[in-house]
């Protein structure tokens, strides 16, 4: 077994305070504990507490945080840039984002779909759902906008387009017989197969949630461990530690994967990343078409006092302003803002331009929408 070798470090990039009212946050079992050592009813009544960790295929890093229900944006510097609230009354078993939108499934037939900003877009109880520890029920395909889940006795539905509309939900339900039948006919897309009554998403089962990066296999075994199916060779991590406590696991789409456990004797939580030098032509090839990404280079300091950093807050200082898709006049326009638009500043381009005779530097910004963009210096004021 391959556990965190010389040739794949597992780094720490960033570390965060418990914080039960803005930021991650973890309840401690052991305070749930009965103090009568002969008790036997250890841990049934500790609150459901977790961070699911997710990756969108932008590389955007997503935290949840079940016990108030928040979902948090990681900033370029791996900081906590914002967050929203869901009120969801349900706790996630799995995150899964996308550009645009991410959902969320657990143990209890529960399934939501957001999109960026927190609005619902798809709520849905299955039933009939009795799930075995481990295993992933509820599975969405984004490119085929198809819903696929299994009842306790592991036959396989689907729900074509799934919305808030129960009417509509029900004339788009497919059940095991037609549900397999489509899989096998190839209407929904080749990634997509059925092999003995189970649904395969790039050759990989959804009974064992993973994921496929260039060919490559990357399968969750359990909460902790991680097989990577490489040519000639198998790896295969294992994220435990005597010292921390795992929370949750992600892939990032350049390959490396990304760990995130709760230290008790330093209440903190920390991010850890193994960088993917099994692919590595891969990674580069991804990044070059991603120059924005964050995540190429380790942060300053490994990225610990990065993620302690004060985040800079911004203001238009007038009215009708442009916001660019690059630092420049000559870049797409994104539209158009009032004076006083709040938005979060990411970081001063370095590049400057004179206009109407005042030189001034770009500045990269993200509105609160999550838009991100160039304002040009002269009309941005910082709180």
């Amino acid at each position: 077994m391959q556990i965190f070798a010389e040739e794949y470090p597992l780094v720490k990039i960033a570390e965060y305070e418990q914080d039960e009212q803005n930021g991650l946050f973890l309840i401690d079992e052991k305070e749930y504990y009965p103090k009568d050592p002969s008790g036997f009813e250890k841990g049934f009544d500790i609150p459901f507490s977790a961070e699911c960790l997710s990756i969108d295929d932008e590389g955007k890093i997503y935290i949840y945080q079940t016990n108030y229900s928040r979902m948090m944006y990681l900033g370029p510097d791996y900081r906590i840039d914002h967050s929203i609230s869901l009120n969801l009354v349900n706790d996630p078993f799995r995150i899964n984002s996308y550009k645009g939108f991410f959902d969320l499934d657990n143990y209890f037939g529960y399934y939501n779909r957001f999109d960026i900003n927190g609005n619902l877009l798809v709520s849905l109880i299955i039933r009939d759902y009795a799930p075995i520890s481990g295993e992933k029920q509820i599975y969405y395909d984004e490119q085929c906008d198809v819903l696929f889940f299994r009842d306790s006795k592991s036959n396989l539905y689907s729900i074509e387009h799934p919305s808030m509309n129960e009417a509509e939900n029900k004339a788009n339900f497919k059940g095991p017989t037609e549900t397999i039948e489509m899989l096998n006919s190839g209407k929904y897309a080749p990634h997509l197969t059925a092999k003995n009554n189970v649904l395969w998403v790039d050759g990989l089962g959804y009974y064992w949630p993973g994921k496929v990066v260039n060919g490559i296999a990357y399968q969750y075994v359990s909460e902790s461990k991680v097989t990577i199916f490489v040519p000639n060779n198998t790896l295969r991590f294992d994220f435990r530690s005597p010292d921390e406590e795992i929370e949750s696991i992600a892939i990032h789409p350049c390959g490396d994967i990304y760990v995130l456990r709760m230290n008790w004797n330093t209440n903190t939580h920390i991010l850890y990343r193994i960088e993917n030098t099994w692919d590595p032509e891969w990674r580069a090839s991804w990044y070059a078409e991603h120059p924005d990404a964050p995540g190429k280079e380790l942060p300053s300091g490994n990225g610990v006092q990065a993620a302690a950093t004060t985040v800079r807050t911004g203001y238009l200082n007038d009215d009708r302003i442009r916001l660019r898709k690059g630092p420049g006049t000559g870049t797409d326009s994104l539209g158009t803002y009032s004076i006083n638009t709040t938005f979060t500043i990411l970081e001063n381009s370095g590049v400057k331009q004179t206009i109407d005779g005042v030189t001034s530097e770009w500045i990269k910004v993200r509105l609160n929408d999550g838009t991100e963009g160039y304002f040009y210096g002269q009309y941005v004021s910082e709180k």
